[in-house]
């Protein structure tokens, strides 16, 4: 789907919107939590009940349930109407029993967005500033 910057913007609002409004329940049915750039992450354990199937099947397992997750999730997008805008980032083995994912924003990294934003802001509210200081 192409965008043009205008359309980036207004999805990036439907998005944060959604986010917001569904918090609890990403938290709650898959254990996502949301961070102040409005990624989605979470950390797959696959503690002591899954170690004989993880011995047993080794790397294939392990893919089998992280893409039985990410699909549950996408799923869920999907029936809250974030499907299209929402791609996962970061899929990360931390060790052998633990895997980071990161769903965010497709059209922007919002990491630099908001990262921007705020350097502009404080370069505007410095710059106000001395102006204010000239001008008494």
């Amino acid at each position: 789907m192409a965008l043009n910057i205008f359309q980036k913007f207004r999805y990036l609002k439907e998005y944060r919107k959604t986010i917001k409004q569904y918090e609890s329940i990403l938290e709650k049915k898959y254990n996502l939590r949301i961070d102040w750039v409005y990624r989605c992450y979470t950390v797959l354990n696959f503690g002591e009940d899954l170690q004989e199937d993880l011995q047993k099947y080794g790397y294939s397992f392990l893919d089998s349930e992280v893409r039985k997750y990410i699909r549950d999730v996408q799923d869920f997008y999907r029936e809250i109407g974030l499907f299209e805008l929402v791609g996962y980032s970061t899929i990360d083995q931390i060790d052998e029993n633990n895997v980071l994912i990161v769903f965010e924003y497709a059209h922007l990294n919002t990491k630099n967005l908001f990262f921007y934003k705020i350097i502009s802001s404080l370069l505007l509210g410095i710059v106000g500033l001395i102006t204010l200081i000239i001008l008494l």
